[in-house]
């Protein structure tokens, strides 16, 4: 009796051993596919950071030649 209690702590046991390390596995492939999903997002972000940066540059080119103009009417 004593036998056939252990033996099926065991199987329990080792079910929920088996349960678990697949939720682990699917929680590693989900925080993979999340990286993945941040580092193309980081990309996008830097890219458009860099547009950004270039169409201030441009406008700021324009003031300063606004500017010249004003002062050349003088």
């Amino acid at each position: 009796m004593k036998l056939i209690i252990k033996k099926s702590i065991i199987i329990n046991s080792l079910e929920n051993s088996s349960s678990s390390a697949e939720e682990i596995s699917t929680s590693s492939r989900e925080i993979a596919a999340l990286a993945e999903e941040l580092s193309s997002s980081t990309e996008e972000v830097a890219n458009a950071s860099e547009k950004l940066l270039h169409m201030i540059d441009n406008v700021m080119n324009n003031v300063n030649k606004f500017k010249t103009l004003k002062e050349n009417e003088k």
